[in-house]
């Protein structure tokens, strides 16, 4: 893909009407880990295949999943920088509305005053677009669980069950097959984890671990890590020349 000129700067369509550096953001994301997310009927489930660099790395090193209030947290694909600075406009607006209305963000206007932030890092000259996607686990009392997807573009989209990174494709067609109306999060944190292992390439990326949080009926209705002995354990790496 070549821009011919017109991906200088993220305020210059082409003739064709694309944004050539919102293209190349979300490139950034592709060549990135997997990153799932399943709304369930008592819960969100948030799955991340967090490859690491180097086996002098901790485990528990730049990690890809964060709370963002008690009743709110986020799965970041492609960049971390930039998904930790999304992360951390999410939490100042939840730190403001609270402030303002005295009730916590509703999880659906988080995920839409995010995707504005993004969308604001593609109209300027002196900007780029945020080289990462959100997914975006709530719960709220009326509504119940909500899953919710914010891509480089700053489009905002509810979600049954999505994914983003490298193994995409393939992850969602795993994902359609799920009954998202009996599905709990128990369950899915099997499916996901038996997803991830299937898209890995341990060939490639030796170095990984599971990260998996939850926000339901199984956490107190807070966004919690998914306790370590439901995790399902990684697929064993495969011989490969050093």
């Amino acid at each position: 893909m070549t821009g011919t000129g017109n991906d200088v700067g993220a305020h210059i369509f082409s003739s064709d009407g694309r944004i050539f550096q919102v293209e190349y953001a979300a490139k950034c994301v592709e060549s990135g880990p997997t990153v799932l997310g399943v709304c369930c009927r008592d819960g969100v489930v948030l799955a991340v295949e967090n490859l690491r660099s180097s086996t002098l790395l901790e485990d528990t090193s730049n990690p890809r999943i964060y709370p963002v209030d008690r009743h709110i947290g986020v799965a970041v694909a492609g960049s971390i920088p930039d998904g930790v600075f999304a992360v951390r406009w999410a939490r100042a607006e939840a730190s403001n509305y609270k402030g303002s209305y005295d009730v916590p963000i509703p999880g659906n206007v988080s995920a839409h005053r995010l995707g504005s932030v993004f969308h604001g890092y593609t109209f300027d000259g002196y900007t780029r677009p945020l080289g990462t996607t959100v997914l975006m686990a709530s719960y709220d009392s009326a509504k119940g669980p909500e899953l919710h997807l914010i891509d480089p573009s700053g489009t905002v989209a509810g979600y049954h069950g999505c994914a983003a990174g490298k193994a995409r494709t393939v992850a969602k067609t795993a994902l359609e097959a799920i009954n998202y109306e009996t599905i709990t999060c128990e369950e899915a944190v099997v499916q996901l984890g038996k997803i991830i292992n299937d898209c890995h390439d341990s060939s490639k990326d030796r170095l990984w671990n599971f990260e998996m949080s939850w926000i339901g009926e199984k956490s107190g209705f807070q966004f919690q890590k998914v306790p370590a002995a439901l995790i399902p354990a990684k697929k064993a790496a495969t011989a490969a020349a050093a």
